[in-house]
C-alpha cells in the first residue's frame, strides 16, 4: 500500500480568538518543526477540501500557543467563527521532514501491528499528552492509546503502510492473565 500523499497538510489547529482585532491562538501539530510559520498562505477549515485559503500576516510567540494574523479577518468575530478549525499549508512550502521524521499526514491511516504481526489497527490520530506523543490506533479490539516512549515503534514502513510496535506491558488486554 503506498499511501497518497496530500497536497495540504495540517501544521496546527486555531483554538480561539486573541484579544479584538482578529488575531487566533493557534495549537501547532506534534513533532511539527515550525517551518510553515515562514509560508505566505495558509489554509483554514475542517479538512483539506473544505479549507479556505488567506494570507499569513504574521505569527509570533512560543511554547504551546502561537498567535497568529490573518489578512481580512481584523475583528474578534471573524476570528471566533475560525475557532476549532485546523490550518493546512501546501506540502511544497515545506522543507521535505528530516531523516527518521514525517509529517502527521504521511502516518494517518496506517496499519499498525504488534511484533508477532497481529493487527491491532489503523492509525487515526496522534496528539501530545505534554510527556510524550500518543498515537491512536482504531481495530477491532476498540480504541488504543499508545504512549510513543523509547522501545515502542520498533518499524515505521511509510512506503508499506506499516507501523510495527511493542506496546508496553499491561497495556493491551491480551497482555493480563
Amino acid at each position: 500500500m503506498t499511501p497518497i500523499k496530500n497536497e495540504l497538510l495540517q501544521v496546527a489547529k486555531i483554538a480561539r480568538p486573541h484579544g479584538l482585532r482578529g488575531e487566533v491562538k493557534v495549537v501547532e501539530e506534534p513533532g511539527g518543526s515550525g517551518a510553515w510559520r515562514a509560508v505566505d498562505e495558509v489554509f483554514v477549515g475542517d479538512s483539506p477540501g473544505t479549507a479556505r485559503c488567506f494570507k499569513l500576516s504574521g505569527v509570533r510567540g512560543a511554547g504551546k500557543f502561537l498567535i497568529m494574523s490573518l489578512e481580512g479577518v481584523d475583528v474578534v468575530e471573524g476570528a471566533r467563527e475560525l475557532a476549532g478549525l485546523g490550518i493546512f499549508v501546501r506540502r511544497d512550502d515545506l522543507p521535505p521532514p528530516e531523516e527518521g521524521s514525517y509529517y502527521v499526514d504521511d502516518l494517518l491511516g496506517m496499519l499498525v501491528e504488534d511484533e508477532t504481526g497481529r493487527s491491532l489497527g489503523v492509525l487515526t490520530e496522534i496528539f501530545d499528552n505534554g510527556a510524550h506523543d500518543i498515537y491512536v490506533v482504531r481495530g477491532e479490539a476498540g480504541e488504543i492509546m499508545l504512549p510513543i516512549i523509547d522501545g515502542v515503534v520498533q518499524s515505521l514502513d511509510v512506503n508499506d503502510g506499516t507501523i510495527v510496535v511493542r506496546p508496553p506491558a499491561g497495556l493491551l488486554d491480551t497482555d493480563i492473565d
